[in-house]
């Protein structure tokens, strides 16, 4: 590995957002790009434009610490789910496929977080000192911290399906109908009938 790609994260977003198109496309659906640009750049624009001081995002500097945190810790248990299924017999190659987009997801999100959380507090200690005639460059950046906090829990909100599909996929008899034995006649001999729990 070269040392410029040693320190590239451009993997890591190239495979999250593969992962997200969907099959038989080339492209994100528009809907998706409004979701999770559009709509966190029209946010952070209005931030932007209200002045919002990088005082009101000091409680993301904790949030986002969790958050990366919680995303490394995710990855690692997604990893060791991959390892086991490979070694089962009952191996599914769409249920690996699934892992690996929503692994990537996880890195991704955990990027996203350090690089959010990096860009709030480097931007509060460099222009702090900035004189009136300069605040601008500090609005801007704190429009950009506001997009891509909005970005963030868009995004973790389709690695929070994701990760559901993960467990639908291997555990879907859990959401299968319950059965409720019907009460027989014990001179009977037939067996008990069975209906679906409504």
């Amino acid at each position: 590995m070269t040392r410029n790609k040693r320190f590239s994260v451009w993997p890591i977003f190239t495979r999250h957002y593969r992962g997200m198109i969907p099959t038989g496309r080339r492209r994100l659906e528009f809907k998706t790009v409004l979701y999770l640009f559009i709509a966190p750049a029209t946010i952070g624009a209005w931030a932007a434009l209200g002045n919002v001081g990088f005082d009101k995002l000091e409680p993301a500097i904790a949030g986002l610490g969790v958050l990366a945190g919680a995303f490394l810790a995710g990855f690692v248990l997604l990893t060791d789910l991959r390892i086991k299924i490979r070694e089962t017999e009952s191996y599914r190659v769409h249920l690996g496929r699934l892992i690996g987009r929503t692994a990537a997801s996880t890195m991704y999100l955990m990027v996203m977080s350090i690089l959010t959380l990096m860009l709030i507090i480097l931007g509060g200690v460099l222009t702090g000192s900035l004189p009136e005639d300069l605040l601008v460059v500090q609005h801007i950046i704190v429009g950009i911290s506001v997009a891509a906090l909005v970005h963030i829990v868009a995004t973790g909100m389709t690695f929070l399906r994701r990760l559901f599909n993960v467990y639908v996929q291997l555990f879907s008899g859990d959401f299968a109908p319950e059965l409720h034995i019907v009460d027989q006649d014990p001179t009977d001999g037939s067996a008990p009938r069975q209906r679906r729990a409504r």
